[in-house]
């Protein structure tokens, strides 16, 4: 009896230790109440997305299927009674096998682990759309947080400037009429603030709802905007996509479909059936042996139908297969030349406009209060500036989704960073 309980309680202690544990791991899998990281980010997603569950069961399926492949028919076990009720009836037991030929098993256990590695490269390529999508969902949150913050600066500006102009129009300096410039700009600012704050709690849902979260938890998303990455050449990118998981689905879809090609063939090749028993006469009780051979003839049905279709089915592959890799290489390169192109626009960006806009703010704020600009000169500056820093965020946000497509398109991060970040676990 001490024996037994001393089991029961390590049985209950492993028990609650593997609960322990599982406990850690969905915590430590859980939506942080602060700051999300995008290697955060990406694990949620990773671990609690329904569509790569979908697809992780959908490999698991078949893993059974081949399994099943390899399996050899059952032998049929058969039992006959001759002339029965009459002196001579007799009992006959045979154990018969199905012997298959021409390869047939073969192509079938080959076919079914295509269809298995197949699975497995739609799971590859499910995963690195998701990722992406995860990663530009990310991003937008980053930009929206940041034309909030433009925002609520220019509602800043323009309340200081309305109360600028409010106290040179008590001085008797300026015309009221610009006091009412000055006021509904600042209406205009806090409207754009407004929906600066819908767009980022819209961006902030989107990203949660990869892994199921309705409501976010986390306050606020953590990264920098601006960390550009080093781009490999055009060639290399093109070198890396054909490695993609999307090109090797295809390669390994035709070589399934000459797998099950191989197996229409084989068809044509009749099977037997092997069988041996022994035959009882209950007359003069004696035991015979019993051997039996049959099979069709391949006479009228050679499987030709069959045949044909699966050849026309490995030719529909190898042009699927064709398109797909000039797919990739076409929006490899629009991709990769729309990024150059962003570069380039980020570049004049962040060297001469967002400094000359800057420097025409200062100059034209200073110049207002010095009576040396109007009102109409300030409120311009101001409105350039705050056009500049916005087209600056959007830049910035498409250049990162430009970016995350490369990494959809070659099936792989860019450099080590990337790889670090997407690989979380």
């Amino acid at each position: 009896m001490k024996k037994i309980f001393l089991v029961a309680c390590l049985l209950l202690s492993h028990v609650a230790h593997a609960a322990h544990a599982q406990s850690e791991r969905l915590a430590q899998l859980s939506e942080p109440p602060s700051a999300l990281t995008m290697k955060a980010a990406l694990a949620l997603a990773r671990a609690q997305s329904s569509e790569l569950a979908a697809l992780r069961s959908e490999v698991e399926a078949t893993d059974g299927a081949a399994q099943q492949s390899r399996t050899i028919p059952n032998p049929v076990f058969t039992s006959t009674w001759e002339e029965v009720g009459k002196p001579g009836r007799s009992t006959s037991l045979e154990i018969s096998q199905l012997i298959e030929t021409g390869g047939k098993r073969a192509a079938r256990v080959r076919a079914a682990g295509l269809g298995r590695d197949i699975a497995a490269t739609e799971y590859d390529a499910k995963q690195i759309e998701v990722l992406t999508r995860v990663t530009q969902a990310f991003v937008d949150v980053l930009a929206a947080q940041r034309r909030k913050q433009i925002s609520d600066q220019a509602v800043s500006l323009a309340a200081q400037a309305a109360d600028a102009v409010g106290k040179r129009v008590i001085a008797g300096k300026v015309s009221p009429v610009e006091e009412t410039k000055a006021k509904l700009e600042a209406s205009a600012a806090r409207i754009e603030a407004e929906q600066a704050i819908r767009e980022l709690e819209s961006t902030r849902k989107r990203l949660s709802a990869f892994w199921g979260n309705a409501t976010p938890r986390f306050t606020e998303a953590s990264g920098d905007l601006e960390l550009l990455v080093v781009m490999p050449s055009l060639n290399a990118l093109e070198q890396r996509a054909r490695s993609s998981p999307e090109r090797m689905r295809a390669i390994a879809e035709v070589a399934r479909r000459g797998a099950l090609l191989d197996g229409e063939k084989a068809k044509r090749y009749p099977d037997f059936t092997l069988g041996a028993g022994v035959k009882r006469t209950l007359g003069t009780r004696e035991n015979l042996p019993l051997f039996t051979i049959s099979m069709p003839l391949p006479i009228f049905d050679r499987n030709q139908g069959s045949v044909r279709e699966a050849l026309k089915r490995v030719d529909k592959a190898r042009d699927e297969q064709s398109t797909i890799e000039t797919r990739l290489q076409s929006e490899l390169g629009q991709t990769y030349e729309r990024l150059k192109a962003i570069e380039m626009e980020l570049t004049t960006l962040r060297e001469e406009l967002l400094p000359g806009a800057k420097s025409a703010f200062d100059a034209a704020t200073t110049g207002y209060q010095l009576g040396k600009f109007g009102f109409l000169d300030a409120l311009d500056a101001q409105r350039t500036l705050f056009r500049t820093n916005q087209q600056y965020v959007r830049a910035l946000a498409e250049y990162h989704r430009a970016t995350t497509d490369l990494e959809r398109l070659t099936g792989e991060p860019l450099n080590a960073e990337r790889a670090a970040m997407m690989n979380p676990q």
